[in-house]
């Protein structure tokens, strides 16, 4: 017969071990399981009423250390800790006044007195570093108008800062009547300087990409002129389009939406690699939304793509 059974009060020395070890092994696991399980329905349920009396080991009477934790509580803890390590120190809260300091960090006023916008006001607070949005606010030079533009890159700040770069000189020429465009195409070659179409307002500078090749490529790859000039993209082909749409434009809606469509196409084909991946990849890979409000005389047009939301106080 098999001692362990007729004699079960024997120590474990004189035990069959192997007996034992095949028992344990065997019953372990239910054993945890309900165990979990009783554990898990306390947790569950929320016995709060229960409480451990947890005592200093200082030699004290445990009528004066004693601290009451909830049943529910203490496994919370236990289980936390076991999940999520050891806990980092919170950091205090930090003051209104703190909190308004920081959210204003980058807040600018600039003054205009320009027909009916007397000043502007902008601020962003960045999520991320490098920052992914952009913002531009420039004058016409050829209409008079303003234009406020906020750009909210996805993937990147590559596409926002294109688009805060190009946009604005899209849209100021694609503003222009037929006779100076007519006037700005000379022969095969169209001469598009920045400064004579764009007054950029606050401290923030507007390079003009398309003539300075700011964004080039490494080692065998071309610069984005070069490439401009292989897929037929940039200002020098936009004037030639609005040239020869100048009889479907029909107002400003229209050439605003010319310009929108007109940069998002030519962003999307000069991502094209040509030998290598250059930076005009990373601008059409990353993405960006893109919103325009633009103030001639009275009248207020509000252009966007992607799902920017614009508040507007009148």
């Amino acid at each position: 017969m098999n001692s362990f059974i007729h004699q079960p009060f024997l120590k474990l020395s004189q035990m069959n071990r192997f007996e034992f070890g095949g028992n344990f092994n065997r019953w372990k696991w239910p054993f945890v399981g309900v165990t979990a399980a009783f554990f898990g329905s306390i947790y569950t349920l929320g016995y709060s009423q229960s409480s451990f009396l947890v005592h200093a080991n200082n030699g004290e009477e445990p009528s004066t250390t004693t601290t009451s934790l909830g049943l529910r509580d203490l496994l919370q803890k236990l289980i936390s800790g076991f999940v999520q390590g050891q806990k980092l120190t919170e950091k205090p809260p930090i003051s209104p006044k703190d909190a308004s300091a920081i959210l204003r960090r980058n807040e600018k006023q600039v003054k205009l007195n320009n027909g009916v916008i007397s000043y502007f006001e902008s601020c962003s607070l960045a999520s991320n570093n490098p920052s992914e949005d952009r913002n531009i606010e420039c004058k016409f030079l050829s209409t008079n108008g303003l234009c406020f533009g906020v750009f909210d890159g996805h993937g990147g700040w590559q596409c926002a800062e294109t688009v805060r770069t190009r946009l604005p000189l899209y849209l100021a020429l694609s503003l222009l009547p037929k006779t100076e465009l007519i006037a700005l195409q000379k022969g095969s070659e169209i001469e598009v300087k920045q400064e004579e179409f764009l007054a950029v307002f606050g401290n923030e500078e507007v390079s003009n990409s398309d003539l300075s090749a700011e964004f080039t490529s490494k080692s065998a790859g071309y610069t984005l002129s070069q490439k401009q000039d292989v897929f037929h993209t940039g200002t020098k082909y936009l004037v030639k389009n609005l040239k020869e749409k100048v009889h479907e434009i029909s107002g400003i809606p229209d050439s605003l939406s010319i310009a929108f469509t007109q940069l998002d196409d030519d962003i999307c084909t000069e991502a094209i690699p040509v030998k290598v991946l250059d930076d005009a990849f990373l601008a059409g890979a990353s993405g960006s939304c893109a919103l325009v409000a633009y103030i001639e005389g009275q009248h207020l047009y509000v252009a966007n793509t992607g799902e920017t939301i614009i508040t507007l106080y009148l």
